[in-house]
């Protein structure tokens, strides 16, 4: 039996396009039938919500009640969201306008379902009557060809039978003679008039007709599909701009309104991602919008991905196929080109960072990084630079480098590490691991260029090794645990970096107890024992730590981020610096570094760049003036309890000492050893000044409480500008020698009123005539009994407390 039948999926095929298919899918992203209950939850929480911010959270809630709720009042007679309906009224101009916002998407949604069904089905465009008629569906189009195509069969059949009767008729022999037809199309064939001929013929005339009806349709499907391409791109373009208005006002685009988080929209705004990032010139708010289902989703999980809190819930199935679908649509150098070009900030690296970070960790519902066939599912950026970069053009084919291969490699892996550093939520303890070891390896990678790919040519520096290590240091525990790796220690510390401000701040979360941690418990213990291992090993690599072991022409050096982290944590740990030890140990969150250790960290940020090393003895100065001042201030009975105080400041400004004056080589002229002298002048102003302030607290009524470094730590940003005191300073007003810390101390007695001191006023180091055997001799020349110089405190008050400050800082020298 022949037939001329085929299916709407026939026509899909035929036309390489598949409207119906393209319509379900449209309307089952958006559930228009659900839409009502979905503005009825949203009616309920606008009267409910603080702010749009929790509006969604609000609407979420009400969706889980159990029960169905009823939004059948705020449909109009044409299926829309009714925009005047006094349930969707907020409860302030601000949540109105964020409920308009709401309801116009939803009625986009709804309107946008309907045109294209139209497209389908005919129920779309102008209205019958005024001289119209319902324009033709697809629907109809297919069944008017199918039905036409039968018809058609059938007649040529009828006349393909009449011909072979007559042809029976007229012949002496039936058979033998050809027979011919003329079909309806008006086509004349001849055929054999048996039934093997007869059959034949209407097998290759049904065949025909099927074609041709079948092409028919297929052409209408294929208009039909790019009308309702156009409408769904111009829903999603105008959606993308709702979502903006949306979250200009602080609604997160999250909550049972799903539709910025569908796997279509996930789609449609990577490959728009990619369009415009293809551009020359990209523009940085349009690519903003479209990651803005990345926002909702991390709005919606961690309240606010700009400064995210803990995850109150793992990702939904949706959210992670909606993630999957998004980078599964962008390649790895699209999304390198945005962090190569799009400088600076740019809420879309946020957003791109924040949804690999969720991607990435199993707890949150991503994959688990430590099974290879899940890993092998994440986006392919990752894949390549975080896993499998050592199997790429860094380290070429059988060993043969590629220099522009390896220059563009590195290019694109300066983009992914730019985006990667822009992370806000703490990634997965496994997947941080693994960007930092990727990020010390490219940057051992880097360094190597110049030996790899021979002088000349295109060297490019690695600046995408810091954004990996930005992001790790958001998880503070898994920094900890690097730091205490002594290869990866070491590893990290003794790179020749071209950007280390990653490096730095991987230093700073593992070694400085989170807030909220006891710094005596057992959870502090692992960022106490990284301080003690960081500080160690600095102490023992100081070239390294300052980018002079190696020469790479064309690649810029610049280790300064990383030595200042260095001086950040050995002022953070100043108080178990400052121990005088024979022998270097960490145990049970305490430590102490011996003579050796401590002399060459002191050296060594003393060679650092000026701004490390200048701001390195402000906070020095500031912790020796707060320590002194406490301690005074804890002594009230003036009973000499306190001489461990002075002990640990002996041995600081022994050290301080040592790296100044001591290590003279490194001194490369005189204009450095002047420097070095306002320094000490300004460092006496910096530590008085803190001395005076906690004096001034004492004064008040203000219980001056907590260790040292507690009290100076919260003036590290009140401390004088440099600049100023520098030039309010005598360059050649100060010896070296202990002089400073002696100063610091007694200006510290007088402002605690050390058994009376109170009345003593010390000379002015930065003032002409005043001179360093001025102040040791205590010589003012005014007779004013109160004006006397600090040697005189030093004997009337606290004899004792000098003498142990004095031994301290003579052991501390060796």
């Amino acid at each position: 039996m022949v037939s001329v039948s085929f299916t709407r999926e026939d026509v899909e095929k035929k036309a390489g396009v598949a409207p119906w298919k393209r319509a379900r899918e449209f309307s089952d992203e958006i559930d228009p039938a659900d839409m009502g209950d979905t503005a009825a939850v949203y009616a309920r929480a606008a009267g409910e919500a603080d702010d749009a911010g929790t509006l969604a959270e609000s609407a979420t809630e009400h969706a889980g009640e159990s029960g169905s709720v009823d939004g059948g009042t705020l449909v109009d007679v044409g299926g829309r969201i009714d925009e005047t309906a006094r349930g969707l009224q907020g409860n302030g101009a601000d949540m109105d306008e964020v409920v308009n916002w709401i309801v116009k998407s939803m009625n986009l949604a709804i309107d946008t379902v309907t045109e294209v069904n139209g497209l389908i089905d005919g129920a779309s465009g102008p209205p019958v009557g005024h001289g119209f008629t319902t324009p033709k569906g697809l629907d109809q189009i297919y069944q008017e060809n199918h039905d036409a195509a039968q018809g058609e069969l059938s007649r040529d059949i009828e006349l393909i039978n009449a011909a072979s009767r007559a042809s029976a008729q007229t012949s002496a022999a039936p058979g033998t003679v050809a027979a011919s037809v003329t079909l309806e199309g008006g086509r004349t064939v001849s055929f054999t008039p048996t039934q093997e001929g007869v059959d034949s013929l209407a097998a290759d005339v049904a065949r025909d007709i099927r074609e041709k009806y079948l092409q028919s349709v297929a052409d209408s499907a294929e208009s039909t599909y790019s009308e309702m391409t156009d409408a769904i791109e111009d829903y999603r373009s105008k959606l993308t701009g709702y979502g903006h208005e949306l979250q200009i006002l602080g609604y997160d685009l999250s909550g049972p309104l799903d539709l910025w988080t569908t796997e279509a929209q996930a789609e449609w705004a990577a490959d728009q991602l990619a369009k415009e990032l293809a551009k020359d010139e990209p523009d940085p708010e349009l690519i903003q919008r479209y990651t803005q289902g990345l926002d909702g989703i991390v709005d919606a999980i961690f309240g606010d991905s700009n400064n995210p809190g803990d995850p109150s819930r793992p990702l939904t199935e949706q959210e992670r196929a909606y993630l999957e679908r998004f980078y599964g649509s962008l390649d790895a150098d699209t999304l390198a080109q945005l962090g190569n070009k799009i400088d600076g900030w740019n809420g879309a690296k946020v957003d791109l960072a924040n949804g690999i970070g969720l991607l990435t960790n199993p707890d949150l519902g991503g994959f688990d990084v430590s099974d290879p066939e899940q890993r092998a599912k994440l986006p392919d950026i990752v894949e390549r630079f975080v896993y499998d970069w050592e199997d790429g053009p860094f380290y070429g084919d059988d060993g043969r480098i590629d220099r522009d291969a390896f220059a563009d490699e590195m290019r694109a892996f300066n983009g992914f590490g730019d985006v990667l550093g822009h992370m806000t939520i703490t990634p997965d303890d496994q997947f941080a691991e693994d960007m930092a070891h990727a990020a010390v390896g490219i940057q051992q990678r880097a360094s190597q260029q110049l030996v790899l790919l021979g002088p000349g040519g295109d060297i490019v520096a690695n600046t995408g090794s810091s954004g990996l290590l930005s992001a790790t240091s958001l998880n503070a525990e898994t920094s900890a645990g690097l730091l205490n790796d002594e290869d990866f220690r070491t590893s990290l510390l003794v790179q020749t970096w071209q950007d280390s401000d990653g490096a730095a701040d991987l230093v700073r979360a593992g070694t400085i107890v989170p807030e909220g941690i006891d710094p005596k418990s057992k959870a502090a213990h692992p960022f106490v024992e990284a301080a003690f291992n960081t500080l160690v090993t600095a102490s023992q690599y100081p070239d390294e730590m300052l980018g002079r072991q190696v020469e790479i022409e064309g690649l810029e050096r610049n280790n300064t981020a990383l030595l200042s982290s260095i001086a950040d944590v050995t002022d953070n740990y100043m108080d178990s610096v400052a121990v005088s030890s024979e022998e270097a140990w960490y145990e049970n969150g305490r430590f102490n570094i011996d003579r050796e250790v401590r002399n060459n960290l002191f050296e060594l940020l003393d060679r650092a760049d000026p701004v490390v090393s200048d701001q390195f003895y402000r906070y020095v100065a500031g912790w020796e003036g707060a320590t002194a001042y406490t301690a005074f201030a804890g002594d009230k009975d003036g009973n000499g309890d306190n001489a461990a105080a002075f002990a640990r400041l002996g041995t600081i400004a022994g050290a301080v000492e040592h790296a100044k004056h001591l290590s003279d080589p490194h001194i490369p002229d005189a204009t450095a050893g002047t420097r070095r002298q306002a320094s000490l002048v300004v460092s006496v102003s910096t530590a008085a000044g803190i001395a005076n302030t906690l004096g001034d607290w004492g004064r008040l009524g203000v219980t001056v409480s907590g260790g040292a470094w507690g009290a100076a730590e919260i003036l590290r940003h009140s401390l004088p500008d440099p600049t100023a005191a520098e030039k309010e300073a005598k360059w050649n007003a100060l010896e070296f020698g202990d002089t400073p810390i002696r100063s610091i101390v007694a200006n510290a007695a007088i402002e605690a009123d050390y058994r009376g001191a109170g009345d003593y006023k010390l000379p002015n180091l930065a003032e002409d005539g005043v001179h360093e055997s001025d102040v040791r001799q205590g010589r003012l020349g005014s007779g004013d009994p109160k004006e006397k110089g600090y040697l005189d405190i030093e004997n009337a008050k606290y004899d004792g407390y000098r003498d142990v400050l004095i031994d301290a800082y003579r052991r501390s020298l060796g």
